[in-house]
């Protein structure tokens, strides 16, 4: 169910899970489908997760590439290990206040940012 339209899920729920599951749960449980207050909390979230990859790009060459000594386990694996962590390193940053971009970004699409 991961990354499916809410329709398609609705029509599972309906015809299969919903005899044993309630269907809060299933949609908590679809990949991809967070649940948001409104509509400035989707554009933080998101602005958020740019902002995560603008730290990524700034934080990469602080780690060394891997020259066979293993440092991040080695063989062939290591490269998409490292890049994986310095995008997770990117994401925790941005979410523990990061630099103030995201903010920035979501007052500025925001329906309050707007001029009247």
């Amino acid at each position: 169910m991961a990354n499916m339209p809410v329709h398609m899920v609705d029509n599972i729920y309906n015809s299969e899970i919903g005899k044993v599951l309630p269907r809060d749960k299933v949609m908590n449980k679809v990949a991809g489908a967070k649940q948001y207050q409104n509509e400035d909390e989707q554009i933080l979230d998101n602005a958020r997760e740019l902002e995560g990859v603008m730290i990524s790009q700034m934080v990469e060459p602080m780690f060394p590439k891997d020259d066979g000594s293993g440092i991040y386990g080695g063989g062939q694996g290591s490269d998409i290990y490292r890049m994986m962590m310095i995008q997770q390193y990117g994401q925790i940053l941005s979410r523990s206040n990061g630099l103030g971009v995201a903010e920035n970004i979501a007052k500025r699409l925001s329906k309050k940012g707007e001029e009247k």
